[in-house]
């Protein structure tokens, strides 16, 4: 029995939904491997940075953010967090 899709059809869809996906990512692949690289035990929240994007009706003033974060280690029963 043959198949009713056709190749050109089937790469056709795969390079749509490639170029698609592909636009949706807003953060580089190698920024990806390196944020898997690190470990959040070690990391200082005050040495971290973030950018805040807002249209520009709003107006955000440096410092006038918060970031929480807080992390559970496995097998560990406290909970740590770091604010700045």
């Amino acid at each position: 029995m043959k198949n009713p899709v056709s190749k050109k059809a089937l790469l056709a869809f795969s390079l749509s939904i490639s170029v698609l996906l592909g636009g949706c990512m807003s953060m580089p692949i190698s920024t990806m491997y390196k944020m898997s690289q690190f470990s959040l035990a070690d990391m200082k929240p005050a040495a971290m940075r973030v950018a805040i994007r807002t249209n520009e009706a709003i107006e955000v003033k440096n410092g006038a953010a918060k970031v929480n974060m807080s992390y559970v280690s496995e097998g560990s029963d406290t909970m740590e967090t770091g604010q700045h």
